[in-house]
């Protein structure tokens, strides 16, 4: 059959035209969703992936004698496959009203620290390769032993170290109000293989009053009149484990 009319020819070319058009966007634009589905997908397992096997150190499982925030005070040498230096753990009643006037841990436990406190993964027997900080709690108070003294506004810097011992060229500087629950700071991304953290209140409302005329100001462990500690608490990492231990996506720990 011959068409040589081409009001027909030309209508039925546009409409078949129009028609595989129309079916090739849809299946352009079905691919493209599929395709940002997938990703969405994907990324809300690595997110969830990363968020269970993050491990969230709360130092309230560590066993503690004495007056709740008062007398109580443990070395801590070890804990979560990680070696702690210059570090101590305190428990601390939130129920009592006068504490919510001081500074306080997020729940009942929490490490303290003095300048030049340090944690690291490089110890004998350790699991733990490396480890990549996300964040931590820290506020400061006068005294470093006892959670029922004066909060005071300070300045905790953090420096990173890799595993050959040289320092990650950013320091994270980690503020507190000075009054209340211990607040969050956030660490550099670039952290990622590091090895050690060290901790220095570089500044400090105290420091400013005061200057240097109490001796031993910042670095004593010992309950003395001037001294400042801070809280360490609700510190997030991941682990990188030595060969043959993976890290467990229920408690974060290296097995």
């Amino acid at each position: 059959m011959k068409f040589t009319n081409p009001s027909i020819i030309l209508p039925l070319f546009v409409g078949m035209s129009a028609a595989l058009v129309a079916r090739a966007t849809k299946d352009v634009y079905s691919d493209v969703s599929l395709y940002f589905l997938w990703s969405l997908l994907f990324l809300a397992h690595y997110e969830l992936r990363l968020a269970n096997e993050a491990l969230r150190m709360v130092y309230e499982n560590i066993v503690v004698s004495g007056i709740p925030g008062v007398t109580n005070a443990v070395p801590l040498t070890e804990y979560n496959q990680l070696h702690y230096d210059g570090f101590v753990v305190i428990h601390a009643n939130q129920s009592q009203p006068e504490f919510q006037l001081l500074t306080y841990p997020n729940g009942t436990g929490s490490a303290v620290g003095r300048n030049g406190s340090s944690l690291t993964s490089d110890y004998n027997g350790s699991p733990v390769v490396s480890f990549k900080p996300n964040s931590a709690k820290f506020g400061c108070f006068i005294s470093d032993k006892t959670a029922v003294a004066p909060g005071v506004f300070c300045v905790v810097q953090v420096t990173a170290y890799h595993l050959d011992g040289s320092q990650y060229p950013t320091q994270a500087s980690c503020i507190y109000s000075g009054l209340g629950q211990v607040q969050t700071c956030t660490f550099p991304g670039t952290w990622t293989q590091v090895g050690k953290l060290s901790f220095t209140v570089i500044v400090s409302a105290l420091l400013t009053t005061v200057g240097t005329t109490i001796p031993n100001l910042l670095g004593s462990l010992s309950p003395g009149l001037g001294s400042i500690g801070y809280y360490l608490d609700d510190f997030v990492s991941v682990y990188t484990c030595a060969a043959g231990k993976s890290v467990s996506s229920t408690s974060g720990l290296c097995v």
